[in-house]
């Protein structure tokens, strides 16, 4: 992800807010213009600092049993991840671009006590302007919460697999791999379609509990102090 205020943002965090931030449980990522925390609940809420425009803080709350957008430096296109679903705290604060939105303390004030009040599933609902709620498209995440009309409507969002890292739109990737564009979407198109065909939510639990244990794996074996 490109990020202009890459060295500004690090070292503003690092000065004001890293101390606060490893007592909370959250841990930083190569540096500190990204933090991440598991819960007890097994939700993964990371904090990333980016620098589209101006300087500024972005958070997401995710369930193990989605796609982990983490350690944002080895995504493929981790700039739609934030434009389109990270959000910013400004939007809690007030109008942006308004001075007390655009106060990186004031920000990393509201995103902290925000995700301080997100333990379970069902809590990352509550978040003003998740965008779930008005356009639901993480299967998974409904899945966990156990809301029914949830699921349908976010599988029928789902189904499709097209992406410019991932053309094939008739060919189901083999297995799952650190690569959301290439592996995570398409599958999750495939189940998806299978669900809404056979009227039958089985295999969007098959696919939850092998996400889930994929990224356990993977936290064991790159984030292990996240399990502690």
């Amino acid at each position: 992800m490109r990020n202009s205020y890459l060295k500004e943002m690090d070292a503003f965090m690092a000065q004001n807010w890293k101390d606060t931030l490893e007592r909370q449980g959250f841990f930083p990522l190569r540096d500190c213009t990204e933090f991440v925390r598991l819960t007890g609940d097994g939700i993964m809420q990371i904090i990333i600092c980016s620098g589209f425009v101006y300087p500024e803080i972005q958070f997401y709350s995710q369930t193990l049993s989605e796609y982990l957008w983490c350690n944002y430096r080895s995504q493929t296109d981790m700039t739609s991840y934030a434009l389109n679903h990270y959000i910013h705290p400004s939007w809690l604060i007030g109008e942006p671009f308004t001075q007390e939105a655009l106060d990186m303390n004031r920000q990393m004030e509201v995103t902290l006590k925000l995700l301080d009040s997100i333990h379970t599933a069902k809590d990352i609902l509550t978040i003003p302007r998740e965008k779930e709620l008005t356009w639901p498209e993480r299967p998974c995440l409904w899945y966990d919460i156990g809301d029914a009309e949830g699921i349908w409507k976010a599988l029928e969002h789902s189904t499709c697999a097209r992406s410019a890292y991932y053309p094939e739109d008739d060919v189901r990737p083999e297995k799952l791999t650190r690569d959301y564009w290439r592996s995570w979407k398409p599958m999750m198109a495939f189940v998806a379609r299978e669900c809404l065909a056979k009227e039958d939510l089985q295999p969007l639990a098959d696919f939850a509990e092998e996400s889930r244990a994929f990224n356990l794996k993977y936290l064991k074996r790159y984030m292990p102090w996240l399990l502690d």
